[in-house]
């Protein structure tokens, strides 16, 4: 069992990407009570959660702004075609963080995917090409 398993919490941790840059997709943004990092009291802060996975993304500053900027007006309405996001680690002054970006043409992943999917209704078809990159969100990053 990997290190970063054993220590794993409810929260994503720059850890479990392993280096990796992860496409993403917005689901939801729940406010959750933490404890205060001083140990003193509790306080609510954003939560990100994303389609497929399991785990949340505490939302700092930096990625409540990015948010902000790729069209988010309001964490209680996700709009149906958010773009597509992708998670990747950064060094920081405290240590590995991580943060958010749109995924842009050119980088193999340029779709938008609805925060709502709709059920295929002929599921043996082959795929096309936007399927089989909604698809490559499937993968291994055990968050």
């Amino acid at each position: 069992m990997k290190m970063s398993e054993l220590t794993s919490g409810n929260y994503l941790s720059a850890a479990e990407l392993e280096g990796r840059d992860v496409p993403v997709q917005l689901e939801r943004i729940d406010f959750e009570t933490m404890q205060h990092r001083e140990g003193q009291g509790t306080e609510q802060k954003p939560v990100a959660y994303f389609l497929g996975k399991t785990k949340g993304l505490v939302l700092n500053k930096t990625n409540l702004r990015a948010l902000e900027e790729m069209g988010l007006e309001d964490t209680d309405q996700i709009p149906a075609k958010f773009p597509q996001l992708m998670l990747y680690t950064v060094e920081t002054q405290k240590g590995p963080g991580l943060r958010l970006r749109v995924v842009t043409p050119g980088s193999g992943m340029s779709q938008v995917v609805t925060t709502h999917p709709v059920a295929d209704p002929n599921p043996n078809r082959p795929m096309g090409i936007e399927e089989s990159r909604a698809a490559a969100m499937e993968d291994d990053v055990p968050f």
